[in-house]
């Protein structure tokens, strides 16, 4: 099963995302906008080249200064996108992993013989399969060698596996 719905929020910070993003390209734009405005009132009625050259300098060195905080802060919210999707493909992933453990085993498509095994020593669903730790599996009546490498691959194709550990 797979639900690619997003969680409220998860939206809820990928639009706070999207909202920062334009709050910085109006402040950027506005910045931008008054340094022009001041800089031409300034500049006006002055024919120094050197004071233009200057104020040149010191706008193109503003502006780089700005996109390069920007473009910092961009690159944090890019970042926290793709953590947030991440969690949300976790998420995701557990609840598959939740749903599957309460199936019965019959839809791992087991053979007969590893089917009826697990079923003679009380597993019954995929969550009870993937709660055994290695040594568990290996110490069920009559389970054979053959049937343990059918599980691990069975678990394996659905992204499953035992649990690690000892036995308690």
């Amino acid at each position: 099963m797979s639900n690619n719905k997003l969680t409220p929020e998860t939206e809820s910070n990928l639009r706070k995302i999207h909202e920062l993003n334009n709050t910085l390209d109006a402040i950027q734009k506005n910045v931008k906008d008054q340094l022009n405005s001041t800089l031409k009132y300034n500049l006006r009625d002055r024919d120094n080249a050197d004071l233009q050259s200057t104020i040149d300098d010191i706008f193109w060195n503003i502006n780089i200064d700005i996109d390069a905080k920007i473009l910092t802060v961009n690159e944090m919210l890019n970042a926290r996108e793709q953590v947030i999707k991440t969690d949300l493909s976790i998420q995701q992933m557990d609840h598959e992993k939740t749903y599957l453990s309460d199936m019965f085993i019959d839809i791992l498509n087991l053979s007969i013989k590893s089917h009826d095994c697990l079923r003679r020593n009380g597993i019954n669903t995929v969550g009870e399969l993937t709660d055994l730790s290695h040594d568990d599996l290996h110490e069920l009546h009559t389970l054979t060698a053959k049937s343990i490498k059918e599980i691990y691959q069975v678990l394996e194709n659905n992204n499953l596996s035992l649990k690690t550990g000892l036995s308690d």
